[in-house]
């Protein structure tokens, strides 16, 4: 899509880094598990990308990939 658009599709790491703190201060765990909209904290270093933490964090697999 970025292509397409022309416009550049990097993401600014800060954004990440204040989503992450951001809803670690309002995320429940009431509101994780099956059926509920994010997943269980997925495990993840410390000094991986922010993005691949706030993915993490809601419960998705960063290095997830659609099957063939």
């Amino acid at each position: 899509m970025a292509d397409t658009a022309a416009v550049d599709p990097t993401l600014d790491p800060e954004h990440a880094e204040y989503g992450l703190a951001w809803s670690k201060q309002l995320l429940k765990p009431e509101f994780r598990g099956p059926g509920k909209a994010f997943g269980h904290e997925v495990p993840i270093a410390d000094d991986a990308p922010a993005y691949d933490r706030l993915a993490a964090w809601f419960g998705r697999d960063p290095g997830w990939t659609a099957p063939a």
